[in-house]
C-alpha cells in the first residue's frame, strides 16, 4: 500500500506465500483452487478495505 509496488506469482500445490503488514493483495486462480488465509492478530474490520480489483491509482 505505502510503495505502490505490483508483483505477481504463479503458486504450485503446497506452496505457501508470507504477505507483510499493509502490503494490499488479492487472488485469482487459474483453476479450482482453495486457499487458507490465517493471521496471529485477531480480524479487525476497520482494518479491511475491499476493492475492485482493476480499480484505483495502481489498477
Amino acid at each position: 500500500m505505502d510503495s505502490g509496488e505490483r508483483a505477481e506469482v504463479i503458486l504450485e500445490t503446497g506452496d505457501m506465500l508470507l504477505i507483510e503488514p499493509r502490503c494490499a493483495h488479492a487472488f485469482s486462480a487459474l483453476e479450482y483452487a482453495q486457499a487458507i488465509e490465517a493471521s496471529p492478530t485477531e480480524f479487525d474490520a476497520g482494518d479491511f478495505f475491499p476493492r475492485v480489483l482493476g480499480s484505483g491509482p495502481a489498477g
